[in-house]
């Protein structure tokens, strides 16, 4: 495959010359022989091995693959019957490899000769019956490069992992004992774009003829059996156009409508009104927070609030919708949430990856022969004095009558399990 990506073989040549290898191997009366892979450097293979062995394949510092085979003086036997196939073969003067060719047939101080510069059937030749210095090849291979292996199995991905750069890559198109090897082919193809690779995938499929003929289905027929239940958030310019030295500002909009993010809110009632929870202040400036620190999702960040100061009450109503917007400044984390131009809360928000918690209170279950306030009891009381809770709100599932422990529910929603908290602090 090499003379082919270089340039040297058509791709009726490259097939051809496959065949005529793989024939004179099979129709050559060669002794029985086998390779092994040993984990012993070149240099020890040499000294240890007896004289019907020979080192095959350098595979990496200290792995090597003995041979009585392939790649051995044993293949000599069928180099002029392989060389006369291959002058078949290849009728056009033999084309001069490129520097992007590495050889691992000749050794590198011998790149220079007649043989190493053209791909002639004399190479080919010297490959067959030659070690595979693959170990000094790889020298040759930079760091972040993409390396992709053409074989029916990708037999060198540990070798390349061992041999080659950290944050080199490695691709394989195909793969033994795949069921599907159109979708592993593409699957990797796709990889290969991912890594900034441009490629032209449209030169594997029939050309379209304009126009089209009038049967042909629209694709939108297509797209609308897709599944559209995720969502997901599209970047705008706004989040790339901030500089870090001045403040980080992001718009929220709340929409208390029954198909929307926060429609649970509505059921935080005092006083026959929603009002916006305090702790939703503080998820909005959590959001806004990861964000600017490169977190899709706000829960994989841990934070720390301080000196927080509800200014006044944001009224919440189904026919409106609410717009706050969040500055928070990089340097010392002052953040402040402001609706209509007015200044809502302000406090200093932080990272608490350094934090090690100071107290930790035991996990204490309800002493069940006490008398324990339920959830309908408590949130009855809530009701007599004005907080109408209602949903996620109504959190409390039973406390003690002293009200120094309890039971909260977890919904998986940090704003109503936050407010949680604070209600029992009412009780």
């Amino acid at each position: 495959m090499r003379k082919y990506a270089d340039g040297c073989f058509t791709a009726e040549e490259t097939i051809l010359a496959a065949y005529v290898r793989g024939k004179c191997v099979r129709d050559a009366n060669l002794p029985a022989g086998g390779m092994a892979a040993v984990g012993l450097t070149w240099d020890e293979c040499k000294q240890m091995y007896p004289s019907d062995i020979v080192s095959a394949c350098y595979n990496t510092i200290d792995t090597v693959t003995v041979s009585v085979a392939f790649h051995s003086h044993y293949m000599m036997e069928i180099a002029p019957l392989l060389k006369k196939c291959l002058e078949n073969v290849i009728i056009n003067p033999p084309k001069q490899r490129s520097s992007r060719w590495i050889s691992s047939s000749v050794p590198e101080n011998q790149w220079n000769t007649s043989l190493a510069l053209t791909s002639s059937p004399d190479y080919h030749v010297n490959n067959l019956c030659s070690p595979v210095l693959f170990q000094e090849a790889l020298q040759y291979i930079p760091s972040n490069a993409i390396v992709i292996e053409l074989a029916p199995h990708c037999l060198l991905l540990a070798i390349l992992k061992r041999s080659l750069s950290t944050d080199c890559v490695h691709i394989n198109l195909m793969k033994r004992g795949t069921h599907d090897h159109i979708t592993y082919f593409y699957s990797n193809l796709g990889k290969l774009y991912n890594e900034g690779v441009n490629l032209n995938i449209m030169s594997n499929y029939e050309s379209i003829q304009y126009p089209v003929p009038i049967n042909v289905p629209f694709i939108s027929l297509i797209a609308a059996q897709w599944d559209h239940s995720q969502q997901w958030k599209v970047p705008t310019f706004e989040m790339f156009t901030q500089s870090l030295g001045s403040t980080q500002q992001a718009k929220h909009e709340i929409d208390l409508n029954d198909d929307s993010e926060y429609s649970f809110v509505i059921g935080h009632q005092i006083d026959g009104r929603c009002l916006f929870p305090g702790t939703s202040y503080l998820v909005l400036v959590w959001k806004t927070f990861a964000k600017l620190h490169n977190y899709e999702d706000y829960r994989q960040i841990s934070v720390l609030f301080e000196q927080i100061q509800i200014h006044r009450a944001t009224i919440c109503l189904l026919t409106n919708k609410i717009i706050f917007y969040v500055n928070i400044l990089p340097t010392n984390g002052t953040f402040e949430i402001t609706e209509n131009n007015t200044i809502i809360v302000t406090g200093r928000i932080s990272l608490s990856e350094q934090l090690t918690m100071q107290k930790f209170h035991k996990q204490i279950k309800l002493n069940n022969t006490e008398k324990n306030l339920q959830t309908n009891e408590i949130y009855r009381d809530f009701n007599l004095r004005g907080y109408e809770y209602s949903g996620l709100f109504r959190g409390i599932n039973q406390i003690n009558i002293d009200g120094t422990y309890g039971e909260l529910i977890w919904n998986n929603e940090w704003i109503s399990y936050l407010d949680t908290m604070l209600q029992v602090h009412l009780i």
